[in-house]
Formats: structure tokens, C-alpha cells, sequence
């Protein structure tokens, strides 16, 4: 069935089966197989791929989905895909659930108190007793975080692995742009006190840092003469080592070695230091 955004313009990434009962999508529940069985609905964060999957049996994949618009058919599956996703699903599901929880706390609490919570804080969840303790997260890289005001409905909490569990359609690309930057967890960056205009700006200095690395590192591999704590960047640009120049998209950056690149040193930029993922 077509998923549509929710009541306060969100998109949702989950769905049950009640809830599609109760908005009209389904006609009848459908059969279950085993007592166990449980059918979600997900779409996969800044994609228009939907997957239905099972939490016992976790979930198949159509084989024409652009063709047939993404309605499964008998036989429309992977069967490679029956078993080994099954705890990744599990995870992504627990994850959207915590954030679902916590979102719904936080309605709660702003209802009753003037001074409102506009970005997250699970303290003042656990002070206030809207939740009990702060949530299990379902992975190692989980964090939550939040985008925007959460006093309205402009505002989504998101985790930095799995995306946000809904949120408005026109924020999608910025809020991409916000979990890429946590992910790369730059050294001098304050992700909480950036401008979002200097958001583009960072993640292109990401690029020139990466792009960098990588020829030093491939030099290294394959010339007699390693870089090691020093570099010419006009010169990499000029043999063709590095297929940009760093300064055109970010003339405020300097690049330069911190260590040795030849055992645990790194680029770090001036402005905005190193990656640390």
C-alpha cells in the first residue's frame, strides 16, 4: 500500500499492521503463519524503497518493484535474504521504537511544562519521571540526537545509524547532511554551535581530507619517496595526485600532516581539525 506522511506532515520510516488497519490501507489482517509472526513496514531513510519484513522471518525483496510499484507477488523474494538480516531488522526496529518513545515523552512533558524541551535531553526526561531510564541502544553506533525545535512539529530525533523514525520531507536533506557530520566527528567541530550555512563547508572539507589521504597513502604504497610529515599540495595537484584543488570549494582551510603518514599520522585542517570516526 502507498505509505503517506502522517497527520503532522511527517514521514514515518515504520509501520504496523494496526495502524495501516485502522488509516484504511489494508481491507483484512492478513493470516499469520506463526503466533510469532509480526509484519513492519520500513522505508529506508532518503530512499523510496519500502520493505516489508517480519520480525521472525525478517523480510523478502520484489524482484520488479519499479514495474510492478513495489507490490509483492508469490514467489517475489530472495530467499538468500530470509535469515541473515533478521537481527539487523530487529535492530533497526528496536531503534525506531526507542525514538518513537522518547518523541512521545517529550510531547508529554512540553504539555505540562512551560519551560519546554527543544532539543533532546533524556536528563530532564529521567528528572521529570516522563521515562524511567535512558534507552538501550539496539547497537553499538546508536545516538540519539535531535533536528530542529521538538516543541514542534518541525523538530525529529534521530539516530546517528539508523536516520530519524519520522520527519518532515522538506528537512530530509539537511538532516542527512547533520548525521554525515556526527559520523565524521570532527575535532574542532561543535556540531550544536555551527551555522548551517557552514554545514556544506565542512562536509566539503571532509572530502579534501579524504581525497588527500588517499594519495598520500597510495604514494606510500607504490614510490620510492614517501610523504611523511610534510606535503606539497600545489604539487600533488599538479602531478595529478589529487583530482581537486582543496582551496576552490574551501578557501579558509588549511590542510597539513599531524604525525607521520607513513605510521599513525593524519590530515588535519586548521579551521575545522581531523576526522575521528
Amino acid at each position: 500500500r502507498i505509505m503517506k506522511p502522517n497527520k503532522s506532515g511527517k514521514t514515518t520510516m515504520i509501520i504496523d499492521v494496526d495502524t495501516l488497519l485502522k488509516n484504511d490501507c489494508l481491507d483484512i489482517e492478513p493470516i499469520k503463519p506463526d503466533p510469532e509472526c509480526e509484519y513492519v513496514v520500513y522505508r529506508e531513510f532518503s530512499l523510496n524503497n519500502y520493505k516489508v519484513f517480519c520480525l521472525k522471518h525478517s523480510f523478502c525483496i520484489p524482484t520488479n518493484r519499479s514495474r510492478f510499484g513495489g507490490v509483492f507477488r508469490r514467489g517475489d523474494y530472495d530467499p538468500g535474504f530470509l535469515n541473515p538480516g533478521k537481527k539487523q531488522i530487529i535492530n533497526i526496529v528496536n531503534c525506531y521504537k526507542n525514538q518513537r518513545q522518547l518523541t512521545n515523552s517529550i510531547e508529554n512533558y512540553n504539555k505540562t511544562h512551560d519551560n519546554k524541551i527543544t532539543k533532546f535531553d533524556v536528563t530532564k526526561l529521567i528528572e521529570s519521571g516522563c521515562i524511567d531510564k535512558a534507552p538501550e541502544y539496539p547497537e553499538q553506533r546508536c545516538q540519539y540526537f535531535s533536528f530542529g525545535d521538538l516543541s514542534t512539529d518541525d523538530g525529529s530525533i534521530y539516530c546517528t545509524k539508523h536516520g530519524p523514525e519520522s520527519y518532515k520531507k522538506e528537512n530530509e536533506s539537511d538532516i542527512q547532511d547533520i548525521i554525515r557530520l556526527r559520523n565524521l566527528n570532527f575535532s574542532k567541530v561543535n556540531i550544536d554551535e555551527i551555522d548551517k550555512k557552514d554545514i556544506k563547508t565542512i562536509l566539503n572539507c571532509a572530502i579534501n581530507i579524504r581525497m588527500i589521504t588517499g594519495s598520500i597513502i597510495t604514494n606510500n604504497e607504490k614510490e620510492e619517496t614517501k610523504i611523511t610529515t610534510s606535503m606539497n599540495i600545489p604539487e600533488m595537484l599538479k602531478n595529478e595526485k589529487i583530482w581537486r584543488d582543496p582551496k576552490k570549494n574551501n578557501p579558509d582551510c588549511e590542510y597539513y600532516i599531524e604525525g607521520d603518514m607513513t605510521k599513525d599520522g593524519h590530515i588535519s585542517c586548521k579551521t575545522h581539525g581531523y576526522i575521528n570516526e
